[in-house]
């Protein structure tokens, strides 16, 4: 290995070292955030707490399917169409 190769690995280690750096700033930006706006610790808690607002927003959605449903057949709605 001559002096050129050594100098272009030397390169390139200390821009991979950056980029390493920026992407665990990066993560820890992303870490604050979900503590902040959401109060999760972590990705885990995140997905867990998506999952519980998926499940609300289905069941909501389901009621409301049924309430236009009762509201449909008590007001005898037609399409107009």
């Amino acid at each position: 290995m001559n002096q050129s190769e050594v100098l272009e690995l030397k390169e390139f280690v200390e821009n991979a070292k950056t980029e390493i750096n920026k992407g665990e700033g990066r993560i820890a930006n992303l870490l604050e955030s979900l503590q902040n706006d959401f109060g999760c610790k972590n990705v885990k808690e995140a997905k867990k707490k998506l999952d519980a607002l998926k499940k609300k927003k289905e069941e909501i959605q389901e009621k409301i399917n049924v309430n236009i449903k009762i509201l449909e057949e008590e007001y005898d709605f037609e399409d107009e169409d």
